[in-house]
C-alpha cells in the first residue's frame, strides 16, 4: 500500500482515493455532456414552412436530411383575406407605399388599397412574410431559452433537394464556425454564382458572397440573422426576397450564397446531379419566364434586382 495512516487500514485508504478518482472522471464526463448539449455544439434545428404535418411527410424530410438536423419543427403558411390586409394598413403593419416587383415595380398592378385582391401576388406576398417572421420569431425565441442553435435551417414546402444535400448540409455547418454571415442561401434564383469563393463544401459546391439572389426557400439563419430580419420587416415595404435583397445591398445583412444551389424550386431547371456539379451558370431568362415573368421584361426585372437597396 503507498499510503500508510495511522487512521485508517490501508484497503480504507485505497477505496477513499479510488472514490476520489472516479468523483473527478464523473465531473469531467458531465462537463463534456453539458458542452456537448450546448446548441453551438447540436445538430441545427430545422423549420418547415408546410401546412400537413403527418407521418408521410415528416418520412420525405427525413429522407431528404438524413440526420443532418436535429430538432425540426413544421410550421404553418400564413393565408389572409381582404379584411385581414386591410386592418394590416390601417394599422400600419403594411406600408402604404408597398411596392415590390409584382406589385407596382413592372411586373404587376400597383397596389390598390380599396381592392386589395385585385393583383393576387400581393396577399401572397405579405403571407410569405409573415409566415417566414413567425419561423424567425422562433429561432429566436428557442435560442434565448436555450433550446434552439445559433443556427437553423429554414425551408419551404415546394423545396427540391440535390441528391447529395445531406453531406453538403453537413459539410457547410462544420464551416459555420469561421463564417462571417447572417444568412446562407442554400436554394436561389437569380444569382450570379460569380466572386471569391469563401468555402468549398465538397463536390464543387462552394461558399460565395452573396450579389444578388431571390427566393426563399431554403437558407441558413442565425439568430442574429433572425433578429435583423424581423427588424427589416416592420412594417412591411416589399416581398421578403425583395426585402432580403435590400439589406445585402445596403450592408444591414450579411448574406453567403452556396453555388450551385443544393436546393431548387419546381419552377427551376431539373438538373441531375452531376449537371448541378458543373454548372454555375444557367438560362436566367428561360427561369424567370418559368416563375410567370414575360422574356421580354426580364433585363428590367434584374435592374430592377440589382439597384434594390433597402
Amino acid at each position: 500500500c503507498p499510503v500508510r495512516s495511522w487512521f485508517f487500514p490501508c484497503n480504507e485508504v485505497m477505496q477513499v482515493v479510488q472514490l476520489m478518482r472516479l468523483h473527478l472522471l464523473l465531473s469531467v464526463a458531465s462537463a463534456l455532456l453539458v458542452k456537448d448539449r450546448s446548441p453551438s455544439h447540436r445538430e441545427l434545428d430545422a423549420y418547415i414552412i408546410q401546412d400537413v404535418e403527418n407521418e408521410e411527410t415528416k418520412k420525405k424530410w427525413r429522407i431528404h436530411f438524413n440526420g443532418s438536423y436535429g430538432t425540426v419543427v413544421f410550421s404553418e403558411p400564413v393565408y389572409l383575406e381582404e379584411a385581414e390586409l386591410s386592418q394590416m394598413l390601417q394599422q400600419g403593419r403594411i406600408n402604404k407605399s408597398y411596392k415590390s416587383w409584382y406589385v407596382g415595380g413592372g411586373g404587376g398592378a400597383t397596389l390598390d388599397g380599396k381592392h386589395l385582391m385585385r393583383n393576387p401576388k400581393f396577399p401572397h406576398e405579405v403571407g410569405c412574410t409573415l409566415a417566414h417572421r413567425k419561423v424567425w420569431k422562433q429561432v429566436v425565441d428557442r435560442f434565448d431559452s436555450h433550446e434552439g442553435t445559433k443556427w437553423a435551417a429554414v425551408f419551404e414546402d415546394d423545396a427540391i433537394f440535390r441528391d447529395d444535400f445531406a453531406d453538403r448540409n453537413r459539410e457547410l455547418q462544420e464551416n459555420l464556425g469561421s463564417i462571417q454571415a447572417d444568412i446562407i442561401m442554400m436554394g436561389h434564383c437569380f444569382e450570379s454564382c460569380s466572386g471569391h469563393v469563401q468555402a468549398r463544401i465538397g463536390q464543387d459546391v462552394s461558399l460565395l458572397t452573396s450579389k444578388h439572389p431571390l427566393c426563399t426557400h431554403s437558407y441558413l439563419v442565425s439568430e442574429a440573422g433572425a433578429r435583423r430580419l424581423l427588424e427589416l420587416t416592420k412594417p412591411l415595404k416589399m416581398a421578403v426576397d425583395e426585402r432580403m435583397r435590400g439589406a445585402m445591398g445596403s450592408g444591414r445583412l450579411r448574406a453567403m450564397s452556396v453555388c450551385p444551389p443544393v436546393v431548387r424550386q419546381p419552377w427551376q431547371h431539373n438538373w441531375k446531379t452531376s449537371e448541378w456539379m458543373e454548372l454555375h451558370e444557367w438560362d436566367a431568362e428561360l427561369a424567370f419566364e418559368r416563375r410567370g415573368g414575360n422574356r421580354s421584361s426580364f433585363q428590367n426585372f434584374m435592374d430592377y434586382v440589382r439597384n434594390l437597396n433597402e
